[in-house]
C-alpha cells in the first residue's frame, strides 16, 4: 500500500492529514511530496530537513509525529482493495452488491410463480404484489411521501395497506365470497397471498384445476387494482356485479389462451373448474 500514498497528503491523525496538523514540518521536509515507501526504509523512518537545527517547538512537534506514526503498520505489498465482508479480504463488485441486495431488497418466503398465460404487464404487477412494493397509500407514507390520507380509497374505513386492499377490505371480501361460490369449492378465507399459496400447493386438485383457480385468484386482485386506481385517480366506481363479472370474463380470456383448458363461455361460468 506504501508506493502510492503521500505520507503527508494521505496519511492521517484522527480526521486531519498529517500536512494539516504538522504544517511546520512539512514545510521543512525537502521531500515533502514522498510516499510512505520513500519515507520508511530498511524498518526506519528516514527525514531530510531544510535546515539543521529545527528548535524546540519542531523538535517537539517531530516528537508527536514520531508517536503518531509509531502504531502505523507498513506493508510492502501492492495496492490493493481490503473488504471485510469478503472471506479472503479482497474486493469485488460481487460481493458488495450481494451486500446490498440483502441490507436493501426485501425477502420473500415462498417461491415466485410465473404463469406463462399470464399477460406481461400482469405477470410484473404480481411480482410487486408479492414483494410488497405497490404504491398503496400506507406504503408511500412509510417511505416520506406527503400525501393526504393513508385511508383505504374503496372502503373508506382502514389504512390503506396490501393486505387490507386485497384481503381486509370491505370490497375485496366480498369479492372473494362471490368467487368462492362460483368455483364451488371449499376455498377458506385469506389473509394474504401466502396463505393462498400454502392453501393451493396443498388441496388435492389436479393441475388443471389449480392453474384456473390461480388464474382466477390472480384476476380478482388485478381487477381490485385496476378499480382502486380508477377510484384514486379519476373518481370513477363500478357496483360490484359488474366487477365480478369483469372477473370472470378477463379470466375466461386469459385461460382460453393456454388452448386447452377451457373453451366454452357458458360451461365456464357454470362450472368453471
Amino acid at each position: 500500500m506504501v508506493k502510492k500514498i503521500s505520507f503527508w497528503h494521505d496519511h492521517r491523525s484522527g480526521n486531519e492529514a498529517f500536512v494539516s496538523r504538522f504544517n511546520r514540518l512539512f514545510h521543512l521536509d525537502v521531500n515533502n511530496n514522498d510516499t510512505i515507501a520513500d519515507k520508511y526504509i530498511d524498518g526506519v523512518w528516514r527525514w531530510m530537513w531544510s535546515r539543521v537545527s529545527l528548535g524546540s517547538r519542531n523538535d517537539q512537534a517531530l516528537d508527536d509525529l514520531s508517536n503518531a506514526i509509531s502504531s502505523i503498520n507498513v506493508s510492502s505489498r501492492e495496492d490493493h482493495w481490503s473488504c471485510p465482508l469478503a472471506s479472503d479480504g479482497l474486493y469485488t463488485v460481487k460481493i458488495v452488491r450481494d451486500y446490498v441486495d440483502r441490507i436493501i431488497l426485501p425477502t420473500v418466503t415462498t417461491k415466485t410463480g410465473w404463469y406463462k398465460f399470464l399477460p406481461r404487464k400482469v405477470t410484473v404487477f404480481l411480482w410487486r404484489f408479492r414483494l410488497d412494493s405497490l404504491p398503496v397509500r400506507w406504503l408511500l407514507s412509510s417511505k416520506g411521501i406527503d400525501i393526504n390520507s393513508i385511508v383505504c380509497p374503496v372502503c373508506n374505513n382502514g389504512v390503506e395497506t396490501r393486505d387490507h386492499l386485497f384481503f381486509g377490505c370491505s370490497l375485496a371480501s366480498n369479492l372473494w365470497r362471490l368467487l368462492r361460490v362460483w368455483l364451488n369449492c371449499a376455498m377458506p378465507s385469506f389473509s394474504s397471498w401466502d396463505t393462498f399459496i400454502v392453501w393451493i400447493e396443498g388441496i388435492q386438485l389436479t393441475n388443471v384445476q389449480k392453474k384456473k383457480i390461480i388464474a382466477s385468484v390472480v384476476t380478482l386482485l388485478w381487477a381490485l387494482w385496476r378499480f382502486r386506481n380508477g377510484v384514486v385517480f379519476n373518481d370513477s366506481f363500478c357496483n360490484m356485479n359488474s366487477l365480478f363479472d369483469f372477473i370472470r370474463s378477463l379470466s375466461f380470456r386469459w385461460i382460453k389462451s393456454m388452448g386447452h383448458l377451457v373453451s366454452n363461455w357458458n360451461l365456464w361460468l357454470a362450472t368453471p373448474l
